[in-house]
C-alpha cells in the first residue's frame, strides 16, 4: 500500500465534513445562548432572593404583630404586683438621693472623674426606675410613655428586674457604703422580678391553654380530622378494603 494510498483527506469525506459543520454550528450557538442562559439565571436568583425576603419580613411582621397582641392583652399583669412595684420604686428613690449625695462634692468630678460619672449614670437610673413604677404621681406617670417606647423590654415585669439587676452591680461596683446597701438592695429586686416574670408567664401560658380547651369555637374543621383518628394518631383503616 502506498504512501498516497494510505493518506486519505477527511475534509472531502461527506460524513466527516457532516460533523465539523455539526460541531461548529453547536458551538456558535452555544456561545450566542450563553449570555441568554446567564441573564436568565440572574433574574431566576434575584426573584428567588425578593420571594425569600418578602416571606421573612411577613413571617416577622407577623411575629411581632402576635406578640404585641399577646402583651396588650396581659400588659397589667406583666408589670408585676403592686407591692412589689412599691419596693421597686423605694428602690428607685433610694439609689437616685444616693447618687446625688456622690455628686454634691465638685471636687470628686476632677480627682475621681469615673466614680463621678458612674454616680450620675445611676442617679438617672433611678430616676427612670421611679417613671417605671410611679402610682399615682402626675409628672413622672407623664413622661412613662416616652420611656417606654425607647426601651420596650422595660414594660414587662422580666425586662425590669434585669435592669435592676444591673444598676444593683454597678452601685456595688463603687464600694460606697450606701451605694452596697442600695446596689444589694436593687439586685436583690431585681432577681425577685426575673423569678416572678418566668412564673407569670406560665401562669398566663397555662390559663390561655385551658380556656382554649374549654372553649367550643376551638373544635371547628380542624379539629374535627382528629377525632377519627387511629393509633398513632393515624387515619383509621376503612371497612370495605381500599
Amino acid at each position: 500500500m502506498t504512501s498516497q494510498q494510505q493518506g486519505v483527506d477527511l475534509s472531502r469525506d461527506p460524513k466527516y465534513n457532516v460533523n465539523y459543520t455539526g460541531a461548529a454550528t453547536d458551538a456558535r450557538t452555544n456561545a450566542e445562548q450563553a449570555p441568554l442562559m446567564e441573564d436568565i439565571g440572574r433574574r431566576v436568583g434575584q426573584e428567588v432572593m425578593d420571594q425569600t425576603k418578602q416571606g421573612l419580613q411577613d413571617l416577622g411582621t407577623r411575629m411581632l404583630t402576635e406578640g404585641s397582641k399577646w402583651w396588650e392583652a396581659n400588659r397589667k399583669e406583666l408589670e408585676g404586683p403592686k407591692p412589689l412595684r412599691i419596693f421597686c420604686f423605694i428602690g428607685g428613690l433610694l439609689m437616685f438621693i444616693t447618687s446625688l449625695l456622690g455628686m454634691i462634692n465638685p471636687f470628686a468630678a476632677v480627682f475621681n472623674a469615673p466614680n463621678y460619672i458612674l454616680q450620675t449614670f445611676l442617679g438617672l437610673f433611678g430616676f427612670v426606675t421611679m417613671i417605671l413604677e410611679a402610682s399615682n404621681i402626675p409628672f413622672l406617670e407623664r413622661l412613662r410613655p416616652h420611656v417606654e417606647e425607647w426601651a420596650k423590654f422595660l414594660t414587662v415585669i422580666g425586662g425590669k428586674g434585669l435592669f435592676y439587676m444591673f444598676q444593683g452591680f454597678l452601685a456595688i461596683s463603687l464600694w460606697g457604703l450606701l451605694d452596697v446597701i442600695v446596689g444589694a438592695y436593687m439586685a436583690g429586686l431585681g432577681l425577685l422580678c426575673v423569678a416572678w416574670h418566668f412564673g407569670l408567664v406560665k401562669k398566663i401560658s397555662r390559663r390561655q391553654r385551658q380556656q382554649a380547651a374549654n372553649d367550643p369555637s376551638a373544635s371547628g374543621p380542624g379539629m374535627a380530622t382528629q377525632q377519627g383518628t387511629g393509633p398513632g394518631g393515624y387515619a383509621p383503616m376503612p371497612q370495605g378494603g381500599v
